[in-house]
């Protein structure tokens, strides 16, 4: 399963992270079976498994994940992806709505496609910069050439995923960017 736009893929569900969503990509339709809601799992429900590692440390300071992200179904998957994780995930349409969000602040790490309407996600995190505000980030697009890796690389970014990406990929670069991460 890939999570990403635009790739022809059967349908099918990933259970490397308990992540039960069925993609299909004909029409870019995210459809999920009901399942509970992040705020109404039962307490049996996450002690059947350990935190992510990158949840595991001492901290006091419970990571905040931000996606930035046009496409609906990604951002509906990716949201439940970072969920499964159980790290707390705020969704955001367009980069105005994450910039006037009262969680800005509370970010710990940003993920962010890179073709959004009105501001590219490099402008984004450059305005982020511009502002103080210092979070690692992970770029996304549906076309990774070598002027966006070398941008990315520029902009000290966590990772640069191509949609479609695996789930995997994601927890990988997520784990990464919180290891990265200065709170």
């Amino acid at each position: 399963m890939y999570v990403g736009c635009g790739a022809p893929a059967t349908k099918s569900c990933a259970s490397a992270h308990e992540v039960r969503l069925w993609y299909d990509f004909e029409p870019t339709v995210v459809v999920a079976p009901a399942r509970p809601r992040a705020h109404t799992l039962r307490p049996h429900d996450s002690a059947r498994r350990p935190p992510s590692a990158a949840m595991q440390n001492s901290s006091i300071v419970v990571p905040l994940v931000s996606v930035v992200e046009d496409d609906a179904g990604v951002r509906i998957a990716l949201g439940g992806l970072i969920r499964s994780l159980r790290l707390p995930v705020a969704l955001y349409a367009t980069p105005r709505g994450f910039l006037q969000s009262p969680r800005l602040a509370a970010t710990t790490c940003l993920i962010a496609d890179i073709e959004l309407p009105a501001m590219t996600g490099f402008a984004l995190y450059e305005s982020l910069w511009a502002a103080g505000l210092r979070m690692p980030v992970i770029f996304m697009t549906g076309a990774a050439d070598e002027t966006y890796r070398q941008r990315a690389a520029l902009l000290n970014a966590a990772a640069l995923l191509e949609k479609p990406f695996l789930p995997s990929a994601m927890v990988g670069a997520i784990e990464h960017a919180l290891a990265l991460s200065p709170s």
